[in-house]
């Protein structure tokens, strides 16, 4: 719960929510945080898309349909906001409230050349929504409509997925073999990881209505926390398709299924239940035994003290092989980053990273860049840095900054500390320049967090803007690695 300054406005109103006054824009804001504290720029809550503020009586007063970025007051950073919606008529004043979700948020894009200038309908799209609703609670759903082009779908992805926090994203149109059809490999360059298994769901149902299906490249996924499902452009072929993922169907984790045989237990009957985002149906295999069989099964049980106090010994003792820290993330680029890349790989320690699409660096400006150095590294989606520097935020467990001096206002290493805080990662910034004292206080850090086998963002300045950083930072890897 936090406490939020109200500015008046009538239900269906759209203002930021910010933590300080935004220059130049009236905004709701928060005053407070759980604990009746001021809330710092960084303390807000992360408030994805479709989150509901509600009040003590559970009224819903604001829900989350955005976000957006606007220069503070202070003009020496931009703030992040939530766009909160009114949801009833609100008076000027200041109450306690709590966010909830209740439902998931849907983005629906439409990529469409004729649609973009306005010489086509879009039917395909208001269909996706039709039907999601008609399966899934809604929060939130908006549509977009974009012209056939893969940069701007990659961008609007990411920023749907990372920014807002959209739960389910389809796309319609794009997925066959034209010149502009090129709604797959874009998609394909922001995923996380696929889901083949939709895709062939989606391919086996089409097929059974025409041959010509066997042309369609959708493909889907997921990016961060967000599913995301390319459909042809036709209003049919959008509702073939999404029923087909709706309604898939299996029987079970075969795996699972094997072990619990082995193991001596017998399926006894089946019961079906609806979960997952897109309500799809499994069937789980339940295992009936009557409570004499529960009574031989509790007086043969092996698991005496004994037993367990070995298993927890040896539980231990495999926790206390593990390494502290078993995979180094950077973004590759001069200083700090390649400090913390070069002293992984001599104590062979795994390294990987996101890095701008080409390896773009200050040093290598042309393809393949620092790949050719890294090939350990992936290129991001977008040209630039900030989006690369939020992915290895992401995906690793904590963030190690290296700045002698402290953090340099609107510099790509404050932002990475930005990105830290705001994602719920750990963050640690050396400011000394001392390679014992500091690493001293790294080990220290990385085992309070009570994780063993992380993967680790090391990050800091480049070279150019701080020389020896690089050196300072691989010296203190070394130790820590070490």
């Amino acid at each position: 719960m936090f406490t939020v300054k109200l500015q008046a406005c009538p239900a269906g109103t759209t203002l930021p929510l910010a933590v300080s006054a935004p220059a130049g824009c009236t905004a709701h804001l928060v005053v407070s945080g759980r604990k009746g504290q001021p809330c710092p720029p960084a303390a807000l809550p992360v408030l994805p898309v479709g989150t509901g503020l509600y009040d003590e009586s559970g009224t819903e007063h604001l829900r989350i349909t955005g976000h957006v970025w606007l220069p503070s007051r202070q003009g020496n950073q931009a703030l992040f906001c939530p766009l909160a919606t009114a949801r009833t008529d609100l008076p000027v004043g200041t109450m306690a409230l709590t966010a909830m979700k209740n439902g998931l948020s849907l983005a629906r894009i439409t990529l469409s050349d004729k649609g973009f200038n306005g010489l086509r309908e879009d039917q395909s799209g208001p269909a996706i929504e039709e039907l999601v609703k008609g399966a899934l609670t809604l929060a939130c759903a908006q549509g977009f409509l974009l012209p056939d082009d893969p940069d701007a779908l990659r961008s609007l992805l990411t920023r749907l997925a990372l920014d807002e926090g959209y739960d389910l994203i389809i796309t319609t149109g794009g997925t066959g073999v034209g010149p502009r059809d090129t709604t797959p490999q874009a998609t394909s360059r922001v995923l996380d990881y696929t889901l083949p298994g939709f895709s062939q769901a989606m391919m086996q149902v089409s097929l059974e209505k025409t041959p010509k299906a066997a042309i369609s490249r959708a493909v889907c996924g997921v990016i961060g926390q967000s599913l995301v499902i390319n459909l042809p452009g036709s209003r049919r072929a959008v509702i073939e398709n999404l029923e087909a993922v709706r309604a898939s169907y299996h029987e079970g984790n075969e795996g699972s299924r094997r072990v619990q045989e082995k193991a001596g237990l017998r399926p006894h009957h089946h019961v079906d239940g609806t979960v997952d985002r897109l309500g799809i149906t499994h069937t789980e295999h339940v295992q009936r035994i009557t409570r004499r069989e529960w009574e031989v099964s509790l007086a043969s049980d092996p698991t005496d003290a004994g037993t367990i106090a070995r298993q927890q010994s040896e539980a231990a003792g495999i926790i206390d092989r593990l390494p502290l820290i078993s995979l180094v993330r950077s973004g590759g680029q001069t200083g700090a980053d390649r400090g913390g890349l070069d002293a992984a790989r001599e104590q062979n320690v795994p390294i990987c990273g996101w890095c701008p699409p080409g390896g773009l660096a200050e040093d290598l400006p042309e393809p393949p860049g620092l790949l050719a150095l890294y090939p350990e590294l992936r290129e991001g989606p977008s040209q630039g840095y900030v989006e690369r520097t939020a992915w290895n935020v992401r995906d690793s467990h904590a963030t190690l900054i290296v700045s002698p001096g402290g953090l340099e206002p609107r510099s790509g290493t404050e932002m990475t500390a930005i990105f830290a805080e705001r994602m719920g990662r750990p963050v640690l910034v050396l400011e000394g320049a001392r390679v014992s004292e500091d690493a001293t206080e790294a080990l220290a850090w990385l085992r309070s967090l009570g994780t063993c086998a992380m993967t680790l963002n090391v990050a800091g300045p480049r070279e150019s803007k701080m020389p020896g950083v690089y050196q300072l930072t691989h010296d203190i890897m070394a130790n820590v690695l070490g």
